[in-house]
């Protein structure tokens, strides 16, 4: 096993993308996926405006949970003892993005049901009533997994 000096360990940076260029992402996200949502015409403006929001807030809070992760880790990667104080918080930034992941999976597949009604083919009221019981179903079994 190779030695490592420890002016090498100190001598690297961790850079990752500005928060200028971040939020220019984060903001074309933003635009996309308002976009995606004006073109399902039989959603409601009331669910349009949620599932924006809650897609606002999840690129935000893993935005500055990156941004947060990025700077202490830029402190801590060369030093040991820095690792040992403030590993934990890295986890709990770690852990945030994880979250925020998770909502905008579980917003995705809201838009992709809601896509799929989009579709002529469902307009029937006997697939509508199969529908609500098929969402009723998977509501019960997240209930039941959690």
């Amino acid at each position: 096993m190779r030695e490592v000096d420890i002016d090498e360990i100190e001598s690297t940076k961790f850079t990752g993308p500005t928060p200028t260029e971040l939020s220019k992402k984060a903001n074309q996200q933003m635009s996309d996926f308002s976009s995606l949502l004006e073109s399902l015409s039989k959603l409601k403006d009331k669910k349009k405006r949620l599932w924006q929001l809650i897609f606002e807030n999840a690129v935000t809070d893993r935005q500055n949970a990156y941004v947060a992760f990025v700077d202490l880790y830029s402190q801590v990667h060369s030093s040991h003892e820095k690792h040992a104080i403030h590993g934990q918080n890295l986890s709990k930034y770690l852990e945030r993005m994880g979250k925020a992941t998770d909502q905008l999976l579980k917003l995705a597949e809201l838009v992709a049901a809601a896509e799929e009604k989009e579709t002529p083919e469902e307009e029937d009221d006997g697939e509508t009533s199969q529908d609500n019981n098929d969402i009723y179903s998977a509501i019960q079994n997240r209930k039941a997994n959690n």
